[in-house]
């Protein structure tokens, strides 16, 4: 059977007051009237030799000596001198007209004495050269009597005596009281073992639902102690622990979930360089195909007229350029990705370069009747690398021109936005789904997969961008209008940078 500690400790201490109580109690009915005796031998030993030191022959000079011991020790003092004669006697009666004291007349040599009565302790004889320590009955009064016979220097016989009922009237008044304060002595001695256990367990169950808390991984509970012993030093270590727990725990935790998003992003990056293989050998596999089709329909003069040789030539090149222009765009991402790729910022002005790479798309913006729109102040000055700025613009203007519908409507905004520069690129066009708006900026994706690819464009244009973006710390994105899609990006203001 399981006993709690705290009935454990109150058995335990209320187990120790009643066997404290009992064994004072066994003392004192065994022991205490012996001790009592030992000392009132011991106490007319020392007033006697008192007395042999002050005495000189004459009573009447140490009188004053002799009542003050009378009174305080409630003895009889007798001297006699030579041939019995009595010279002080505090108290005395006349039998048969002679004065009696205990019969204690016997010289201190003498070697017998009556035996003594078996109700009082049995006192050894003390019988040497200076007293005789013995008890006498007095056969009148039928009491027993403590006596002390001592020859004094000067030849006289001192005899000290003291009633052996004051002793035992002491020990049992003594035992009485003792019998009367046992009762409380024990109620409260249990009711103080109760308060006792109560505060003495008090902190150890609190820090069994500490540490209960603790084993299902709760650190809020703190253990509360007022005391400064070993009980609060292990609280402070509980404490202590929990919160080193509580730290380790969450630390695990958090290196749990971010473990978990690296493997994550392991499995996406693997799912991306598969993809990515898939797209670049998917892209390349046309030209190659075409490439080496007419290359051997040329060699084998499949075509013996020279306009037909011409188009087979033009087809060659073509899809050679596109392989080209795939091939340089994919290098352009690796160099943007790599870690050991520097921009190189300088301060311009974001409204000229955008009029440089507007003039440049003149004659195609003619040839497809582009309604165009620009909309930028004289001088805005940015803090960039100007040159994959500049194709950050081309690339939007391409994505366009390949996506801009009958409207044909493009334009070009430069706005201040908070402590940016934006710079927005519209075609009027479809819009691109919502969840492939994110998507879009992934190399090789495709909004619409039924679309085939034109002008030789593989859909790396836009991850470019994203990969200059993220090099420059600034913002990008794309939004659906009613009359289009808007691609955006951010740039730094120049006046952040003065230093430049």
């Amino acid at each position: 059977m399981r006993i709690p500690i705290k009935t454990k400790l109150y058995l335990g201490m209320s187990g120790l007051v009643l066997l404290y109580v009992g064994l004072v109690w066994l003392l004192n009915t065994q022991y205490l009237e012996k001790y009592y005796m030992s000392k009132k031998q011991d106490l007319l030993i020392y007033n006697s030799q008192i007395i042999d030191d002050l005495y000189k022959d004459d009573p009447g000079k140490i009188a004053s000596t002799l009542e003050q011991l009378e009174s305080d020790m409630s003895v009889s003092i007798r001297i006699t001198g030579t041939g019995g004669i009595t010279k002080y006697s505090s108290i005395y009666r006349l039998i048969n007209g002679k004065p009696f004291f205990p019969e204690a007349t016997a010289s201190p040599d003498q070697t017998s004495r009556a035996n003594v009565s078996s109700n009082y302790l049995k006192i050894d004889q003390s019988i040497n050269d200076q007293f005789i320590l013995e008890i006498q009955k007095d056969p009148i009064l039928n009491r027993d009597y403590l006596v002390l016979e001592r020859k004094l220097q000067n030849g006289d016989v001192l005899m000290l005596r003291i009633r052996l009922s004051t002793i035992t009237e002491s020990v049992a008044i003594a035992n009485q009281f003792m019998g009367f304060t046992a009762i409380p002595v024990i109620l409260l001695g249990c009711l103080w073992t109760v308060v006792f256990a109560r505060r003495f367990t008090h902190p150890i169950i609190q820090l069994k639902e500490i540490a209960h808390s603790m084993a299902n991984l709760d650190f809020r509970k703190k253990c509360q102690h007022q005391s400064n012993d070993e009980v609060s030093d292990l609280a402070d270590s509980i404490n202590y622990l929990s919160d080193q727990l509580d730290l380790a725990i969450q630390e695990l935790h958090l290196k749990n979930q971010r473990l978990t998003e690296d493997i994550q992003k392991k499995r996406q990056l693997e799912h991306l360089r598969k993809e990515f293989i898939s797209n670049v050998s998917h892209e390349l596999k046309t030209p190659i195909s075409l490439i080496s089709g007419y290359a051997e329909g040329l060699k084998a003069n499949v075509m013996e007229d020279e306009t037909n040789k011409s188009f087979y030539c033009e087809v060659i090149m073509d899809e050679a350029r596109k392989m080209d222009q795939t091939v340089k765009d994919l290098l352009n991402l690796a160099q943007l990705e790599s870690e050991y790729f520097q921009l190189n910022k300088t301060v311009f002005d974001i409204a000229v370069l955008v009029k440089q790479v507007l003039y440049k798309y003149t004659a195609i913006f003619a040839e497809k009747s582009i309604k165009l729109s620009v909309e930028t102040s004289n001088e805005i000055l940015v803090y960039a690398d100007r040159g994959k700025i500049e194709q950050v613009i081309v690339n939007f203007i391409n994505n366009a021109l390949s996506h801009v519908n009958q409207d044909k409507i493009i334009s070009l905004d430069l706005t201040p936005y908070r402590e940016k520069i934006r710079l927005s690129v519209m075609n009027s066009g479809s819009h691109i789904p919502d969840d492939s708006l994110d998507k879009i900026w992934i190399s090789f994706y495709r909004a619409d997969q039924a679309r085939p690819r034109e002008d030789g464009r593989v859909g790396l244009g836009l991850a470019i961008v994203k990969a200059i973006q993220e090099r420059h710390h600034n913002s990008f994105g794309a939004e659906n209008l009613d009359q289009g899609v808007r691609f955006w990006i951010e740039l730094d203001r120049a006046k952040f940078h003065t230093s430049a």
